[in-house]
């Protein structure tokens, strides 16, 4: 006589046992059991024809939201700039509410929100300084990656590159130039 008991809402141990029921949650792939996060680049869309160039890329939205709110993570960026995105400032396109993509055609924002790509020093970084663009070496890539550490705070919109200054920033001209050879000619 269990049968009008079966889906009472008001039945201490439901149809299913004592368990509570659990929400299905997205495992975020991670560099070894208990490492920092990867996060791979879903697309990429370079907004040239408009009055703001920029280079977006997406991101997978599920993983995007099994993230902390703060957090590192390995950046992998699988798709390369053209040599007209080189000089153009990167976004990263994150979902609002319940998106299903990110980056679908230029110039479309329904559902999300661009995160500007800064370095260590807050300033926005440009598509050469995220990877190499296409057609820049003595051969075309094949299967390329680039892989950035990046510190996230999605309250505060922060998507910060680490380890990595922008070609366009005020510290590297007050500083010089970061490459050994410069660097090993000025301390001689």
């Amino acid at each position: 006589m269990m049968y009008p008991f079966n889906n009472n809402p008001f039945v201490p141990f439901g149809p299913f046992g004592p368990f509570p029921r659990t929400a299905r949650r997205t495992i975020v792939p991670r560099l070894d059991t208990r490492g920092i996060p990867e996060l791979y680049t879903t697309g990429l869309v370079e907004n040239t024809e408009s009055e703001e160039n920029t280079v977006d890329y997406g991101i997978n939205p599920c993983i995007w939201k099994a993230l902390p709110n703060q957090t590192l993570v390995l950046w992998k960026v699988r798709h390369p700039v053209s040599q007209n995105g080189a000089s153009s400032p990167v976004t990263v396109v994150i979902p609002t509410g319940n998106s299903s993509s990110t980056v679908t055609s230029p110039n479309s924002a329904a559902g999300t929100t661009k995160v500007k790509v800064v370095d260590n020093k807050s300033t926005q970084v440009a598509g050469r300084d995220v990877t190499v663009p296409t057609g820049s070496g003595a051969e075309e890539q094949q299967g390329y990656t680039t892989e950035h550490i990046v510190y996230i705070d999605k309250c505060a919109g922060i998507f910060r590159l680490l380890g990595v200054t922008a070609q366009n920033s005020p510290a590297r001209t007050t500083v010089g130039s970061n490459t050994p050879a410069e660097s090993a000619a000025k301390s001689k």
